[in-house]
């Protein structure tokens, strides 16, 4: 191992993020206690900016920020909340032992309560039921409602659905706390004749009690209730290399020791995905990680080192629908991440190449995730507009891709959905950027990199050879269609019914 000092002096991140996942999980691989396995920066994911930040105080050398108070407020508000809603482990509809898929989903906004619209599996779980295997989808919230607010919202669906409360008990919640605040000052005082482990476990202690670490530990406890309440034979979860995701993993096999355990790897595989690929043991990894496609599976058949898992593909409803349209209005469509660090940039860009092109629209589609009171308490700039600048209604994606000409991104999967559409993508690179996240840099052809608004009102102003771009749009829409593919409810029937060694699965397995 290269010591701390080695690690802050190497020019090379990829290598300096490499060192440290490979430290963090030498230290997880020890642990059995949940909550030194919720803690986030024991599972650093990708070297995405916004996962980036966590860990550039120990790249850069600098002093850890001070946290501690956020978190005890972090603290005492979960609690406050416990005392408020007084609500079970979870709310929703009746489900009855056993079942045999039990599925873990997020519910970004209060319309899914009502529509029963899954984000990420779409309607596979009814899809599974009618081949005869009871399943129920678990939600974690992420609305900051309360059950009382979603609650008339509620529609039943043909597949039960449950939401998982946004805290455990007001004793729950103190007890995760101890447990959390324990957790650190074991790190604080670990052991270690590598100066670079020593030094990570330092930093991760001051992570212990965050209010992500409190999160992780408390969606971990709750999938592993419910999957002891619903005695299921699977769970298939979202696999992004969150610590919560590991710990479900953990807590769900202590609930019920044979249940197989399934990575969902549905979204862009982004560099260097350390905290998805490594191996914790045979506790903490995944029986299998399906992707969303081919291009994924293969990267991760390169990248993974779990010795046991099988690798295979489950498809994604990100799989473009909307129909090519010849005559598209002169609108750019902009599409950002979740997060107010990718929204900014990208829609100053916007604004910039809308002053320079008056006569094109521009249109801003946030992530569900994200609402727009919350963008622009952060960056207030973002208040006045140009004219040709528009909010989108947020209505169905599909209507915003019929609608416009051009999109511009980073890092968000919707671009394959885009592309398919037949939109033209502009990639906007940031100064200082260490890596690219451009979901679509395999490609040789049709997306376009740009580094500022002006070079985006450029190229759209570029006169276009309509038979090369005919040609190249054909290759493009191509590639997405193998990188996100069609929903496979054969890949999840079989790990169900124990099928091994023949079929999808086996054809699909890196370890066969």
């Amino acid at each position: 191992m290269i010591d701390a000092a080695d690690l802050v002096a190497d020019p090379q991140l990829a290598e300096c993020f490499g060192i440290l996942a490979s430290a963090s999980a030498d230290i997880l691989r020890g642990a059995g206690d949940p909550a030194m396995i919720a803690n986030p920066y024991l599972h650093p994911r990708n070297i995405h900016p916004g996962n980036l930040t966590l860990y550039r105080p120990l790249i850069d050398g600098l002093d850890e920020p001070r946290t501690g108070l956020k978190n005890k407020l972090v603290g005492l508000r979960a609690l406050g909340t416990a005392l408020r809603d007084k609500s079970t482990a979870w709310q929703g509809d009746d489900v009855s032992a056993p079942i045999d898929v039990l599925f873990v989903s997020h519910l970004l906004r209060p319309e899914q309560a009502t529509s029963g619209q899954d984000l990420y599996y779409g309607r596979l779980p009814e899809e599974l039921q009618q081949h005869g295997l009871r399943c129920a989808v678990a939600m974690i919230n992420h609305t900051g409602l309360s059950w009382a607010s979603i609650a008339p919202r509620w529609k039943k669906q043909p597949a039960p659905r449950l939401l998982l409360a946004r805290t455990l008990s007001a004793l729950g919640e103190l007890r995760n706390g101890f447990a959390l605040t324990r957790a650190g000052r074991r790190l604080k005082s670990h052991s270690s004749s590598d100066a670079l482990i020593a030094e990570l476990a330092i930093r991760a202690a001051m992570h212990s009690s965050s209010g992500t670490a409190r999160s992780a530990l408390r969606i971990g406890m709750q999938v592993a209730a419910l999957t002891k309440h619903t005695r299921a034979r699977v769970v298939v979860m979202t696999y992004e290399g969150h610590a919560w995701e590991r710990l479900a993993m953990l807590l769900a096999r202590r609930s019920v020791p044979d249940i197989q355990c399934v990575g969902y790897s549905h979204a862009v595989l982004f560099p260097e995905p350390r905290a998805m690929t490594a191996s914790l043991g045979a506790a903490l990894d995944p029986n299998h990680i399906l992707t969303a496609g081919t291009v994924t599976r293969d990267k991760l058949k390169e990248l993974v080192q779990m010795p046991n898992v099988r690798l295979g593909v489950l498809g994604s409803v990100r799989r473009g629908t909307a129909a090519l349209s010849p005559d598209r209005p002169q609108r750019c469509l902009v599409l950002p991440e979740g997060l107010v660090s990718e929204s900014v940039p990208l829609i100053l860009a916007a604004i910039q190449a809308a002053k320079l092109l008056p006569d094109v629209k521009f249109r801003i589609r946030l992530h569900p995730v994200l609402k727009r009171e919350q963008l622009l308490s952060e960056a207030p700039l973002l208040r006045s507009l140009p004219t040709n600048v528009e909010w989108s209604d947020q209505g169905p994606l599909e209507a915003d891709f019929v609608d416009c000409r051009w999109l511009l991104y980073r890092g968000t999967s919707a671009v394959f959905q885009g592309v398919e559409a037949g939109l033209k993508p502009f990639y906007l690179g940031l100064p200082g950027e260490f890596s690219s996240i451009d979901p679509l840099a395999d490609l040789d052809a049709w997306r376009v990199a740009i580094k500022s608004g002006a070079d985006l009102a450029s190229a759209m102003s570029n006169p276009t050879d309509v038979k090369l771009e005919q040609a190249e749009l054909a290759a493009a829409r191509l590639y997405c269609s193998t990188y996100f593919a069609p929903i496979n409810p054969a890949a999840l029937i079989d790990i169900a019914n124990g099928v091994s060694g023949q079929g999808a699965l086996a054809e699909d397995s890196r370890f066969a």
